[in-house]
C-alpha cells in the first residue's frame, strides 16, 4: 500500500494513521482482528478487478488483510518510506529483502558480525546459488569500497549490530553503493524507527523483527519490510511467493504494542544508560558495548545518525571461563533467554548462544568471548537491575 505522511507529529500517527474511517469498524476506539481467511466478492467484476488489479478490496489472509494494512500504513509513516509489508517473522524479513534483490552468481557485501540467522542465511545462498559473499567489519567506510566487485549486487547491513554492537557510517555506506547501482538492506530492529531512520539516510530497504520493540511484550512474532516504490515490486513478488504473512491476530497484536513504542523506547533508553554506566565502574566487569556511553569507541558517530540509543547492549567479565556459569545462575530478576525487546529484562551468554561447532578463535577476532554477556534491560526500576547484577557479580 503506498502511503502519503501525516501532516501530524510522529506519535499522534502512530496511534490514528490508518484508523480514520472507524466507522467502518462500528466507531471502535480499536480496530477488529480481522481473524479469516476469506474475503468474498458481491459481483463477478468486483472478483475480477480484485485478482487482476488489487485495489481497495480483499480475497485472502495471505495475499492482504486490513490488519496488516493498518499496521503497514503506521510502519511506512514511522520510517518514512513509501510501504511496509508484514511478515511472519524478523526472520522472513531479512530473508525476503535479500531475495527479492539477487540471482545466481551474484556478490554481496555483508558485515561479520550479522544477527545469527542472517548468516546462516548467506551461507546457504553461497553453498546452493553460488552467490559470492564477503564479509567486512563495517567500521570503516573503505572497507565497503575495497570489497566492491562487478557483479556487487547487495550491501548488507545491521547498526548497531549483533553482540559488540558496532555502528556503520550509513550515509556513506548509501552514497558509496547508490553511485555503483547497488542496493542496501539494513536491519533496524535495534534501534527501532523511533531512534533511527535509514531511509534517511540513504538507504534502500529496512527491516525490522516485529517480535521485538515493536511489539514490546515478548507474546508474539512477526517481521515487517519498508521501501520506497522503485524497490517494492520485487520485494512484493518474492513476499507473495514465501507465502509469509502472519495471523491477523499476530498483526493486531504488533499493532497494540507499537501504540506505545515511543514511550516505552525512551524509557528502555533512560534505564539501559543507568546500568550501562554502573557496569562500567564495576571493577569486575572488563568493558561495555553500548553505543549511548560516551566513552564508546564510535558514540560521535552513532550520535550523528541516531536519535537515541536503546536498551541492548554487551559487557565483558573480567573472569575465567568457569566462572561465568555462577554469574547467570545467580541472577534472580534477569532471566536468561535468547530474544529481546520485550518489557523484561533478558541476558545470555554470547558465545554460547551460537551454539555448538563454533570456531571459538574466530569469535574471540570479533571480540565474541566466553565472557561477554549481552543484555537487555526492560523496564524494570534501573536500581533493582543494578542490585541483582552486583550481587550476581560477587560471585564471578
Amino acid at each position: 500500500m503506498i502511503q502519503q505522511h501525516s501532516i501530524h507529529g510522529e506519535t499522534t500517527n502512530l496511534l490514528h494513521l490508518g484508523e480514520e474511517n472507524n466507522d467502518r469498524y462500528m466507531n471502535s476506539v480499536v480496530p477488529p482482528i480481522f481473524q479469516t481467511s476469506l474475503f468474498t466478492s458481491s459481483t463477478y467484476e468486483e472478483f475480477a478487478e480484485t485478482i487482476n488489479h488489487g485495489g481497495d478490496s480483499y480475497c485472502y489472509t495471505r495475499y492482504g488483510n486490513p490488519n496488516f494494512d493498518i499496521l503497514c500504513r503506521k510502519m511506512a509513516d514511522l520510517e518514512q518510506g513509501d510501504e511496509a509489508l508484514l511478515t511472519s517473522s524478523g526472520v522472513s524479513a531479512i530473508s525476503i529483502a535479500i531475495m527479492a534483490q539477487i540471482q545466481i552468481g551474484d556478490h554481496i557485501i555483508a558485515i561479520s558480525n550479522l544477527y545469527g540467522p542472517t548468516r546462516s542465511l548467506l551461507d546457504y545462498l553461497e553453498d546452493k546459488m553460488n552467490v559470492q559473499v564477503t564479509y567486512v567489519t563495517g567500521e570503516h567506510l573503505y572497507e565497503f569500497e575495497e570489497a566492491m566487485q562487478p557483479n556487487t549486487r547487495l550491501v548488507v547491513l545491521e547498526s548497531p549490530a549483533s553482540v559488540t554492537f558496532c555502528v556503520q557510517d550509513l550515509r556513506g555506506i548509501s552514497n558509496l553503493c547508490r553511485s555503483r547501482g547497488v542496493v542496501t538492506v539494513i536491519d533496524n530492529s535495534y534501534s527501532s524507527p523511533i531512534f533511527q531512520k535509514p531511509l534517511k539516510l540513504g538507504i534502500d530497504v529496512v527491516v525490522h523483527s516485529a517480535t521485538k520493540y515493536l511489539s514490546g511484550h515478548s507474546d508474539t512474532i512477526g517481521g515487517v519490510i519498508v521501501a520506497n516504490k522503485p524497490h517494492m515490486p520485487k520485494i512484493r513478488k518474492q513476499h507473495k511467493i514465501a507465502g509469509s504473512s502472519p495471523a491477523p491476530f499476530e498483526a493486531w497484536l504488533i499493532l497494540r504494542g507499537m501504540r506505545t513504542l515511543p514511550i516505552r523506547m525512551k524509557e528502555h533508553s533512560k534505564c539501559a544508560l543507568a546500568v550501562a554506566s554502573f557496569l562500567e565502574a564495576h571493577p569486575k566487569v572488563r568493558s561495555v558495548n553500548y553505543p549511548g556511553l560516551p566513552s564508546f569507541r564510535q558514540h560521535a558517530l552513532a550520535k550523528s545518525q541516531m536519535s537515541g540509543f536503546s536498551s541492548l547492549f554487551s559487557f565483558e567479565i573480567d573472569a575465567p571461563k568457569e566462572r561465568m556459569a555462577p554469574f547467570f545462575n545467580s541472577l534472580r530478576l534477569i532471566k536468561i533467554g535468547l530474544s529481546w525487546g520485550g518489557y523484561e529484562s533478558i541476558c545470555v551468554p554470547s558465545l554460547v548462544s551460537f551454539g555448538k561447532g563454533i570456531d571459538e578463535e574466530q569469535f574471540a577476532k570479533i571480540g565474541i568471548t566466553h565472557q561477554l554477556v549481552r543484555l537487555h534491560v526492560g523496564l524494570e526500576n534501573a536500581d533493582d537491575l543494578m542490585e541483582d547484577l552486583s550481587q550476581a557479580l560477587q560471585q564471578v
